[in-house]
């Protein structure tokens, strides 16, 4: 990956506004500029529409320092979305509306509800479409960017298999654990306090019976959330 390319992130110390010029069904009056990644801009309106996302999909009660929080990890999620996409594009790699909304399809049921039912849920929470879109887009572009650089690296030989073959047979009559994990980055973060904050929190809500799932979508950076 260009090194330069990957530097190239300019986050504001204050908020500019920007005056805009638009159709009253897409307008607002203000948007404040959040960060530029590479000349592509990511606007406070894109990570409050992320934010919301989290709270509504997740469950969690919506505070406000729990928002400031999300807020920080939400814009570094952003821009490495920005930056995964930018990388995917310059290797033409392009992802389709229907594979998107295969996707959405997919966390509809895990979530046991159509794709109409998740779109108006969305909709019921003032949340645009677009903004799920664009993240399951980031996704998927970087697992396609992944598997085209890093795939054919990948060898598995015979004992290997062999060996793992064994363990199944063996594990056939024993008792099995499903273990799922949400894991944070303290990358994402701006201090070890404010990921044990998040992480308390996460803990408390999970308690109270909010989705695992749901939340490990929105936190975890572990392929196995």
């Amino acid at each position: 990956m260009n090194g330069n390319e990957m530097k190239t992130v300019r986050l504001f110390g204050m908020i500019l506004s920007l005056f805009l010029t638009v159709s009253p069904a897409s307008a607002r009056d203000v948007e404040g500029i959040a960060a530029v990644v590479n000349d592509q801009v990511i606007s406070l309106y894109d990570v409050d529409q992320r934010v919301d996302l989290f709270f509504a999909s997740s469950g969690i009660k919506k505070s406000a320092e729990m928002t400031e929080r999300m807020r920080q990890q939400v814009l570094r999620s952003l821009i490495d979305e920005k930056l995964q996409l930018q990388e995917a594009a310059r290797v033409e790699i392009e992802i389709k509306e229907a594979e998107i909304e295969a996707r959405m399809e997919l966390l509809a049921k895990q979530d046991n509800r159509t794709l109409g039912g998740i779109k108006e849920f969305l909709k019921d929470k003032a949340i645009e479409e677009d903004t799920l879109k664009a993240q399951i887009r980031a996704e998927l572009a970087w697992n396609q960017f992944v598997r085209r650089n890093f795939g054919g690296r990948i060898s598995v030989g015979d004992m290997e298999i062999q060996e793992q073959y064994e363990k199944a047979v063996k594990a056939v009559n024993q008792t099995r654990y499903l273990v799922s994990e949400i894991l944070l980055n303290l990358d994402n973060f701006s201090t070890e306090v404010q990921v044990r904050q998040i992480s308390d929190e996460i803990v408390e809500q999970l308690q109270s019976g909010i989705s695992f799932p749901a939340v490990a979508r929105q936190f975890s950076i572990a392929p196995t959330a």
